[in-house]
């Protein structure tokens, strides 16, 4: 596209001047007789005439007599605020295809390009251009699985070992800027080749403060042809033992030499996938956790410490309970209930505003829910997937009195609980209340009526439940003078109802369809006024 001359500029100006003075002209007629012109079609034609003028407007708006500052910040907010990374490369793209001017100012500001990442598939062109582009700012990058392979599963299009050398290769030559690694890969080779570049190049990781390795890979242990193990037999400590800025780390489906790896002073542990002969062990674990007091977030997702291979789990009584007064986020999942009931001796983290429970199923967690109680007082956001306690005489009461435990919760999110938990939440509060504190219930109530549990909740998002469940627990709440604010629904969950299943949600007038698996207003809102967005927002 060629630059305009200044003398079309003023004839183009000139004509949505025109055009301007002519929709104005248009509305104002419009709106004063609107009593005697009144229809559909001049309904359509105010509507017209609006949208027409805005677009006048953006066309005379004089964007190229503006600061370089002020576009550079424009550009950068265009491409930073999307839903997806997708997105953002190619928004990217396209202010360089506008004009000249735009195409200098993009590509002369670095930080523009410098969060990368490399969906395109070897040899990685594009990305590689967007890395040469970032020039010497610091790097947010993501690496592995092209989306041609993630979209399709075609194992010709997998990444290998020797593509991951490729491009590692040249990501270590700008080590130093690297402030952001992530890493999500299918198979052992591509992580094996990353973790050695990274253990050779540790010395120069300065400013290194996230780094995360994905292996979604079903296999504990690389067994395929063609590539050999020989050079990887054991373990490598991250970065050689040298990050001096790490401070948050995640690794699922990947282990790690444990002992020489520098992690200290974390605000985000994040261990997902590991068998119990690769986990850290329990005296390196606490360790860890002792050396990170800041430590605001913590996920343990099939993975924790390695404990004693005694069918208790049984811990040393000798080592006290760790306090994390800083951990705001806490994710359990997948654990063995004796297993989960040790793990929680080894540290105590009563400031938790965020807790979820998922896929605790494989067994009865009654005793595990027993010794939450009053564990985490100060819960807001409450998530529980597949939870499974055993209905019994012991289990009675077990899971009220836990959520009883948990009076500030706010947003309430739910999938394929059995119905002795749900039935929880339908529970009187003052049959397992403390009498002594009922006064301090924050509800205003009459002495003889009944005490929700959740007395602050005011939203509730389910995942997958049964329909008829979703609608008691609204109804039950209205008729106690606590309606819900909002019931979300995901989209995939609602397709699967039948007709006369849909007509009873959207009755309750409440019902808000999430389609894209994003975060709620009402959660976004919590982790704002709990100082927590960072941590969880797209895993930012």
């Amino acid at each position: 596209m060629t630059e305009p001359i200044p003398h079309n500029v003023g004839i183009r100006r000139q004509h949505f001047l025109d055009e301007q003075k002519r929709y104005a002209a248009l509305i104002e007629y419009i709106i004063s007789n609107w009593a005697t012109v009144r229809s559909s079609r001049t309904t359509e034609q105010l509507a017209d005439a609006k949208w027409r003028y805005r677009a006048t407007t953006f066309h005379l708006f004089r964007f190229k007599d503006l600061p370089v500052e002020i576009i550079t910040n424009i550009f950068r907010f265009v491409s930073w605020m999307t839903r997806n990374a997708q997105e953002g490369v190619k928004r990217r793209l396209q202010l360089t295809w506008v004009c000249r001017q735009w195409r200098q100012l993009a590509i002369a500001d670095q930080a523009l390009w410098s969060a990368i990442w490399v969906e395109d598939a070897a040899p990685f062109l594009r990305s590689l251009m967007f890395f040469d582009r970032a020039g010497t700012s610091l790097l947010d990058l993501r690496l592995g699985e092209s989306m041609a392979y993630m979209e399709s599963f075609d194992v010709s299009l997998k990444l290998t070992g020797s593509q991951m050398e490729q491009l590692m290769d040249v990501v270590i030559t700008k080590a130093e800027q690297i402030r952001t690694l992530v890493i999500v890969v299918q198979s052992w080779p591509p992580v094996f080749v990353a973790l050695d570049r990274l253990h050779r190049a540790g010395h120069r990781m300065l400013n290194l403060e996230r780094l995360e390795i994905h292996r979604f890979g079903s296999e504990y242990i690389w067994l395929g042809p063609g590539y050999s193990r020989q050079d990887y037999l054991q373990a490598m400590s991250v970065c050689g033992g040298m990050a001096p800025s790490l401070r948050r780390v995640c690794f699922s489906g990947v282990d790690v030499e444990w002992e020489g790896s520098p992690l200290t002073n974390l605000t985000t542990l994040d261990l997902c996938g590991l068998p119990p002969w690769v986990q850290p062990s329990l005296k390196r674990f606490r360790e860890i956790l002792i050396s990170s007091p800041n430590l605001r977030k913590l996920v343990l997702d099939r993975a924790g410490p390695r404990l004693s291979q005694d069918s208790n789990y049984s811990l040393d009584p000798s080592y006290p309970p760790i306090v994390l007064p800083n951990l705001n986020v806490f994710v359990l999942g997948s654990l063995p209930s004796l297993y989960a009931i040790s793990l929680l001796k080894i540290f105590e983290a009563p400031n938790t505003k965020d807790l979820t429970l998922m896929n605790m199923s494989m067994e009865d967690y009654g005793g595990f829910i027993r010794t939450l109680e009053g564990k985490f007082p100060l819960v807001q956001i409450l998530t529980l997937y597949a939870l499974e306690v055993t209905p019994s005489p012991s289990n009675k009461g077990v899971v009220s009195r836990w959520l009883i435990s948990m009076p500030w919760v706010k947003l309430l999110r739910l999938s394929q609980l059995k119905q002795f938990v749900s039935e929880s939440l339908f529970d009187d509060a003052r049959r397992y209340h403390p009498q002594g504190s009922i006064a301090e219930w924050p509800i205003e109530r009459a002495a003889d009526s009944r005490m929700l549990v959740f007395p602050r909740l005011k939203t509730v998002e389910y995942v997958k439940m049964e329909t008829r469940r979703v609608v008691d627990y609204a109804r039950y709440r209205a008729n106690f003078g606590q309606t819900l604010n909002r019931i979300y629904v995901t989209i995939d969950w609602i397709q699967t109802l039948s007709p006369a299943e849909k007509d009873l949600l959207l009755a309750l007038g409440s019902v808000w369809v999430s389609n894209d698996g994003g975060n709620s207003e009402e959660e976004q809102e919590l982790w704002r006024q709990n100082g927590i967005y960072d941590l969880v927002y797209n895993n930012n």
